[in-house]
C-alpha cells in the first residue's frame, strides 16, 4: 500500500514520451520505447524509480510478514504443523478470492484507481481493528492517517492511465479499461496519425497501413480461393480491414475474436467526430 501511494504521487513527474523517444521497430506500424534514446534522468525515473516504488515496499513487507507469522504460530511444537497449514490455506484462499474479485468485478466496473483505493482502504480497516484490540492506539492511528493520505494522492482512472502511457492531460487521448486489459488512442506528434495502444504497448497506427495491415493482406493473397476468414487479434481492426482487400474476401464470412474488447471503445471516438 505504501508503494502504491508513493508511486501515485510520482506520476505527475513522469516524462512525456515524445516521438524522439519512440523508434520504429523492424516492422512498420509498430514502435518500441527505448530508454536509451530518451533523456537519462526521465528514463531512470520511468524504468527504475517507478517500478521500485510500485513493487519494492510490498515485496519487502510480504517477505517480512512470513517471519512474523512463523514467530506467532510456532509456540507449541505439537500444534505448529496444524497452525502453519491453517495460515497457508487462509493465505491461498485470500489470494484466490482477491484475484477473482479484482479481475472479474472491480477492474471492470470501477477501474484501476478505485480498485487501488479499495485495496488500501482495507489497511484502514485493519488499523481500526488494531486500535480496538490492542493498546498501541497511537501506532495504529498514525498508520490509519498515513494510509488515508496516500489514498487521497491516487489520481483518477483517466489521469492515471494517461500518465502511464507517457502522455499529458490532453482531451484528445482516449482510454478504455475492462477485465481484459487497458486500451488507449493517442495522437502522434506532428502528424495526423494516431497510435493504438493495447496493454501499454503500441499495436497499430491510424490510418492503417503498417505491419498488421500486411498480416491481413498476405493470407488472402496467398490463398485466394479460401472459403472463410478467421482472425484472432487485440481488436484494433487493422488486420480484419486489410483481409477484406479482395473483392472475393469481402463476401466471405469473417470469424473475428478480439482478445482485448476494450480497444473498440477508443476507436469509436472517430465515429463521434465523423472521421474514419
Amino acid at each position: 500500500m505504501l508503494g502504491l501511494g508513493l508511486s501515485t504521487g510520482h506520476f505527475r513527474n513522469l516524462p512525456h514520451l515524445t516521438d524522439s523517444s519512440r523508434v520504429p521497430s523492424k516492422t512498420a506500424g509498430n514502435c518500441l520505447i527505448r530508454p536509451g534514446l530518451a533523456e537519462p534522468v526521465p528514463s531512470l525515473l520511468l524504468y527504475l524509480v517507478l517500478p521500485s516504488l510500485l513493487m519494492g515496499p510490498s515485496t519487502a513487507v510480504m517477505g517480512y510478514s512470513f517471519s512474523l507469522l512463523q514467530k506467532g504460530i510456532q509456540k507449541d511444537p505439537t500444534a505448529s504443523g496444524y497452525r502453519v497449514g491453517v495460515f497457508q490455506a487462509g493465505n491461498i484462499l485470500g489470494c484466490t478470492i482477491g484475484s477473482l474479485l479484482c479481475g472479474l468485478w472491480l477492474l471492470d466496473d470501477f477501474g484501476t484507481s478505485n480498485t487501488l483505493r479499495a485495496m488500501m482502504f482495507i489497511g484502514v480497516i485493519m488499523a481500526a481493528i488494531g486500535m480496538i484490540s490492542t493498546t498501541s492506539r497511537i501506532r495504529f492511528t498514525t498508520m490509519m492517517i498515513i494510509i488515508l493520505m496516500l489514498i487521497a494522492f491516487i489520481p483518477t482512472n483517466s489521469a492515471l492511465w494517461v500518465r502511464l502511457h507517457g502522455q499529458s492531460g490532453s482531451s484528445e487521448i482516449r482510454i478504455a479499461e475492462d477485465m481484459t486489459g487497458i486500451s488507449a488512442l493517442t495522437p502522434k506528434a506532428n502528424s495526423q496519425n494516431w497510435w493504438i495502444w493495447a496493454n501499454g504497448k503500441t499495436q497499430s497506427l491510424l490510418p492503417y497501413g503498417g505491419f498488421h495491415t500486411k498480416l491481413g493482406v498476405l493470407p488472402v493473397t496467398l490463398v485466394p480461393d479460401a472459403g472463410s476468414v478467421a482472425i484472432i487479434g487485440l481488436g484494433s481492426g487493422d488486420t480484419a480491414w486489410a483481409a477484406a482487400c479482395r473483392t472475393t474476401t469481402k463476401q466471405m464470412p469473417f470469424d473475428i475474436t478480439a482478445l482485448l474488447p476494450a480497444t473498440s471503445t477508443p476507436l469509436n471516438f472517430f465515429s463521434s467526430v465523423g472521421e474514419s
